[in-house]
């Protein structure tokens, strides 16, 4: 999960530069648990809810992570906002009392 204005700065300095046939992973460069992700969505939205753990699913992926080094190298990027600040600022810009 990463900002799209974060998307956004990374494709434009690679639009800008003279790296050419280079694949960049774009990303936070860190890792978050859907059940760590669940309990920000609902601290950011005020509601009183609790995140509920369902069983395993075939192909559920448990872990991943964008490795980043290259883009950070090459391009000297790396994102700007963190997480729980852009799902806070989207989240809090809703309205949730009717949900």
């Amino acid at each position: 999960f990463v900002y799209i204005e974060d998307v956004v700065n990374a494709n434009i300095l690679a639009m800008d530069s003279n790296v050419k046939h280079e694949l960049l992973n774009v990303g936070t460069g860190s890792s978050i648990s859907i059940k760590d992700l669940a309990y920000v969505i609902v601290e950011a939205s005020g509601l009183s809810l609790k995140p509920f753990h369902g069983p395993e699913l075939p192909g559920d992926i448990r872990t991943s992570q964008a490795d980043i080094m290259l883009i950070k190298k090459l391009l000297g990027w790396e994102p700007k906002t963190k997480l729980e600040d852009w799902l806070i600022e989207v989240i809090s810009s809703k309205n949730f009392k009717d949900v």
